[in-house]
């Protein structure tokens, strides 16, 4: 069953030091729709706020842009010889933001490549779903799904792929594949060439496992995880991947997980949870095998008007299963953290 039609309404608020860049954004996204609130040009918060008034009551996302205290255009005191100095002047006062504020997300752009995703993730009307719906959506987790689950920085080199993930390859055409994990954009966009590398390691070059960048979903794109798993024992830091906030037809997408805490409350049929992988556990892993035959077997002889959500359940209990029986087998039995619904 499809969600509203309509994208869902948004207004962002931009924060930054003069000339960070905050107009040019805004600009990127007038461009795609969305209406532009500048107080330069409209005069005092007042307009502002009428502005933004009338742009949801015509169902447009409203991009604010009112950080300068007086009303000047383009920032014509900035020039090279004393920018560096005003700039700075207005550091030491500036405020970091909180969710505490009100704000449902904070999303922070440190690069013109953020600045890219970011737009292009707000794109066609910030819903992520295909044109059509013949082709599902599988979203990945990261750590302790598809890599090694550690919290050791790239630097360490103690990062590891898990075993199959070449497998994955076998899910293009079927699916279109995507990564929806809690680490930061950063850490995200350096992990992903490593799957790519140990994919075409193992099963030689190809096609890239993830080439959709706005398939690509990260922290900025979580939510906080409830008060109650944190008070059963759960991580001041855990968050929760909501899918209703990024796609229109939840009947459509799957999350792929090792944590069953991160489907939020009505998309519980949404997630497979699979057994987690540490750094530490055997080389010869078999849950991303076992995981795309049993999505292949079953959710991919579905139609295009089947719900996905149907046959999760059938999925994860086939991979559970197997992948039961080949712990069994091994002297000692492997391990398993992980937390199965």
């Amino acid at each position: 069953m499809r969600r509203q039609e309509t994208p869902p309404l948004r207004v962002l608020v931009l924060v930054g030091l003069p000339a960070s860049g905050k107009t040019t954004l805004a600009h990127r996204l007038r461009s795609i729709g969305w209406t532009w609130v500048n107080q330069d040009m409209l005069g005092n918060r007042h307009a502002c706020e009428d502005a933004c008034i009338a742009a949801l009551a015509a169902r447009q996302c409203c991009v604010i842009d009112r950080c300068n205290f007086d009303a000047r255009p383009d920032h014509p005191t900035l020039n090279a010889r004393n920018a560096a100095a005003i700039i700075h002047g207005f550091a030491k006062y500036f405020v970091r933001l909180s969710t505490r504020e009100g704000f449902a997300e904070i999303y922070r752009a440190g690069s013109q490549r953020d600045v890219d995703n970011f737009v292009a993730y707000l794109g066609g009307g910030c819903y992520l779903d295909a044109d059509d719906d013949r082709v599902p959506t599988l979203l990945f987790d990261l750590n302790g799904t598809l890599t090694s689950h550690t919290s050791m920085r790239r630097s360490a080199g103690r990062n590891r792929m898990r075993p199959g993930t070449h497998h994955l390859r076998r899910l293009q055409g079927a699916f279109r594949l995507g990564v929806f994990s809690s680490a930061t954009e950063r850490t995200v966009s350096a992990v992903l060439p490593m799957l790519e590398a140990a994919a075409e390691a193992l099963a030689g070059p190809g096609a890239k496992l993830f080439p959709n960048w706005r398939l690509v979903l990260h922290r900025a794109h979580t939510r906080e995880a409830p008060v109650a798993h944190k008070a059963a024992g759960g991580k001041a830091w855990d968050t929760v991947k909501p899918l209703g906030r990024h796609f229109r037809n939840l009947g459509r997408v799957v999350l792929i997980d090792d944590d069953a805490f991160k489907a939020v409350p009505g998309e519980e049929a949404n997630q497979i949870c699979i057994p987690c992988w540490g750094r530490d556990e055997p080389a010869d892993d078999p849950a991303l095998l076992l995981l795309v035959d049993a999505l292949l077997s079953t959710l991919g002889r579905l139609g295009p008007a089947d719900d996905l959500r149907e046959h999760t359940r059938a999925v994860q209990e086939a991979v559970a299963g197997a992948w039961a029986a080949w712990a069994a087998a091994q002297r000692p039995p492997a391990p398993s953290g992980c937390r199965m619904r």
